[in-house]
């Protein structure tokens, strides 16, 4: 048991460190891949998709900016987005490490972004991620992931805000699937923290405001973490408990 947080800290370690073998289970040494280095970004891509690559480097330095100021940030140190086709999968991730590998041309597939090209959406959403994690990183000498672990954000923040921030509220982003758990009086009991994150979100922001959402993310106590629930007690006025219980009435209503 004395040794549990040193394994469990090196077993994360790894998993930040797998990159998209952790989605595929495979690995690709045939590929040759490039950078694109911009202003604040390094765009890594294998050939084939230069093109790719491009847009979404001087898409990444569009966004860039508008997230920073979402989130309150004066400061953003470079990062790294990885680009690639391979395996074909319908996703992308981002990590503390401030990086993000996402799967390209997948238009076809990505039915759920309605008018929306795939790129521009899982782009901005991957990068709110990352400036998301710069927001609540703790102190110098506290790493991934024991700053996270002392955080205490929920899953359901890390997502939400994610699509709050980059995304529309849409048949398959979450409104058809939400509205059967309503149906069913079952919202509390979801457990993709994407689909209820995003309604949170939207409810968190309609009831104390955006600027509300900031202060309680920048807030550290006085040994310099950011400890979730005290903070979005002192700027909400309630437990996080008893919003998620409003919240759930307030579907229900």
């Amino acid at each position: 048991v004395k040794y549990f947080p040193i394994v469990f800290s090196i077993t994360l370690s790894f998993l930040n460190a797998t990159g998209a073998w952790m989605m595929s289970q495979r690995s690709h040494g045939e590929l040759k891949w490039n950078t694109i280095a911009t202003e604040h970004f390094d765009i890594h891509y294998h050939t084939g998709i230069r093109d790719i690559a491009v847009k979404g480097a001087s898409m990444a330095e569009q966004i860039r900016p508008v997230l920073m100021q979402q989130m309150g940030l004066d400061t953003l140190r470079r990062l790294d987005i990885a680009f690639t086709t391979e395996d074909e999968i319908l996703n992308g991730f981002a990590m503390p490490g401030n990086y993000t590998v996402i799967w390209v041309d997948q238009n076809d597939a990505g039915l759920w972004t309605g008018n929306e090209k795939w790129l521009r959406t899982v782009l901005a959403h991957e990068l709110q991620h990352l400036v998301f994690f710069n927001t609540v990183k703790g102190p110098w000498w506290l790493p991934e992931p024991m700053n996270s672990l002392v955080a205490g954000v929920p899953g359901w923040v890390v997502e939400g805000l994610a699509e709050y921030y980059t995304e529309k509220w849409r048949p398959f982003r979450f409104d058809i699937s939400h509205k059967g758990h309503v149906i069913r009086n079952t919202v509390h009991r979801i457990q993709d923290p994407h689909n209820d994150g995003f309604s949170k979100s939207l409810y968190l922001a309609d009831r104390f405001g955006d600027s509300t959402i900031t202060k309680i993310l920048n807030h550290r106590n006085k040994a310099g973490f950011l400890y979730f629930e005290s903070s979005f007690k002192k700027y909400t006025g309630i437990k996080l408990k008893q919003f998620n219980e409003d919240w759930r009435r307030h579907m229900n209503t």
